[in-house]
C-alpha cells in the first residue's frame, strides 16, 4: 500500500517521495524552532492564546476575532492568529504586534505549548485534538445554518463543544436561551465597539 501511494504521489507531482518527505520534515523543524524562539522570548507572558484558522487578518472588515486577539495581546498574553488567507502572505510566523503573531504553519507545531487557550467555532473543533491540555473557549456567535460546510457535522461539533468547553461565550440573547439549557454557566459576551477608536473619528 505504501509503494502504491508513493507511485501515485510521484506520478501526480513529478517529484520523488524521499525529496518531498525530507523537504517537509526540514520545513516542519524550522517552524518548530521558530515557535520555540518566540515562546522563549515571551516566557513571562500571562498565557498563550491561539485562534485557529477562521478569517484572514488583513481583510477589509476588522471583526470579533481580530479584536479579541488584540485585546489579549494588549493584556499580556502571547497570541497566535492562524491564517490561511492569501491576503496575509504568511508562511510560518509573522509578528504584527508586540505580543501578537500571525501564523501559517503545520498545526502540530503547537504541541510545544502547554495549556494554551484556544478560541473555537463550530467548524474548527478538529484543531483541539493536537494541543496539549487546551483550555477551550467556545464562541456561540450565530445560528449554525449560517456557517458553510456539512450541517450534520456542525451540529455534532456544536453539541460536543457545549459539553467539553471550559468556557462558553454567547453573543446574543436569543442564542443564550438555547445554550443555557445545556450550559447554565455560559457567559453573555455580545459584540461591541472600540470606544477609543470611534471617539477619534470626529
Amino acid at each position: 500500500l505504501f509503494e502504491e501511494n508513493r507511485s501515485k504521489f510521484e506520478s501526480k507531482w513529478n517529484i520523488k517521495w524521499e525529496q518531498h518527505v525530507t523537504g517537509a520534515l526540514v520545513e516542519n523543524r524550522q517552524f518548530t524552532a521558530d515557535l520555540k524562539t518566540i515562546l522563549d522570548a515571551h516566557a513571562d507572558a500571562a498565557g498563550v492564546v491561539i485562534f485557529p484558522p477562521t478569517i484572514g487578518w488583513n481583510i477589509s472588515l476588522f471583526q470579533r476575532p481580530h479584536q479579541l486577539a488584540r485585546a489579549f495581546a494588549d493584556n499580556g498574553f502571547l497570541v497566535f492568529f492562524s491564517t490561511e488567507a492569501a491576503v496575509d502572505d504568511v508562511k510560518g510566523f509573522k509578528q504584527v504586534g508586540s505580543d501578537l503573531y500571525l501564523c501559517n504553519s503545520p498545526w502540530a507545531v503547537f504541541d510545544l505549548v502547554e495549556r494554551p487557550v484556544i478560541f473555537t467555532l463550530p467548524y474548527n473543533r478538529k484543531y483541539l485534538f493536537q494541543l496539549r491540555r487546551p483550555l477551550i473557549v467556545y464562541e456561540v456567535i450565530d445560528d449554525l445554518d449560517v456557517f458553510p460546510g456539512d450541517q450534520t457535522q456542525l451540529r455534532i461539533n456544536h453539541a460536543a463543544l457545549l459539553k467539553e468547553a471550559d468556557v462558553v461565550l454567547v453573543t446574543a440573547d436569543r442564542l443564550m436561551e438555547q445554550v443555557k439549557q445545556i450550559r447554565a454557566d455560559a457567559i453573555m459576551c455580545p459584540n461591541a465597539v472600540e470606544l477609543d477608536h470611534f471617539s477619534r473619528s470626529g
